[in-house]
């Protein structure tokens, strides 16, 4: 996973040795697709470079959405690129500003991750998810696994009757548990043998929605 790192430094020197600079002196998208649009254009120019420092001088920019899209566009990319790192004029703020991000980047890892398994071991490492704060009991007769996400929020109720619908459960539970925020989650997740048949977008973006709630930009 490509490593974010936030500095207060405001020269182009990172580690004792100039980096390459990326500005960014304009930027109107809206939303993650339009983050992810520069996050594909920016791994495509560094790609062969294991460091890079960016800047923003954009009203509106947000790093916690660029280093999010950067995730997703890089995760499957063989390329130099180790590391980006944003300067900040707080780097305190900024981590603890993205700190959400970091539990959804997380979060969705391990969802993308699952789903190259089959069902069996999808459940099976669900299953173990436990030292999460997350209360996991399974029903072999009915074939269902239940799991609660502990919160003083009225409890959200998640149902999901096949493999698909699990990744996408866990991959927001995993979030919310990470982010320790007030959010309760209760999920019914019936222990189907049915592949893995939705698309890795489909994962990323219903997994994106279900915690978007709980995090914001």
């Amino acid at each position: 996973m490509i490593e974010v790192i936030l500095d207060q430094n405001q020269t182009d020197v990172f580690l004792n040795q100039a980096r390459p600079v990326y500005t960014v002196r304009e930027f109107s998208g809206a939303d993650l697709s339009a983050y992810r649009a520069r996050a594909r254009e920016f791994a495509k120019r560094f790609q062969n470079d294991p460091i890079v420092i960016v800047r923003s001088e954009a009203a509106g920019f947000s790093i916690n959405l660029f280093a999010l899209a950067l995730f997703i566009e890089t995760y499957h990319l063989d390329a130099k690129l180790d590391a980006v790192v944003f300067q900040v004029e707080n780097a305190h703020a900024a981590t603890e500003a993205y700190k959400p991000y970091v539990a959804l980047t997380i979060g969705l890892k391990y969802a993308m991750r699952l789903r190259e398994q089959t069902p069996k071991m999808i459940f099976k490492e669900i299953s173990l998810l436990n030292y999460l704060n997350l209360n996991i009991r399974q029903d072999y007769l009915a074939k269902k696994m239940f799991i609660s996400l502990p919160g003083t929020e009225p409890a959200q109720k998640i149902v999901a009757d096949n493999a698909d619908e699990a990744l996408v459960a866990i991959g927001i539970i995993k979030t919310l548990s990470l982010t320790h925020c007030n959010a309760a989650i209760e999920a019914e997740l019936s222990l189907s043998d049915r592949p893995v048949c939705q698309s890795e977008e489909d994962l990323i973006q219903k997994v994106i929605d279900g915690v978007t709630p709980w995090i914001h930009g």
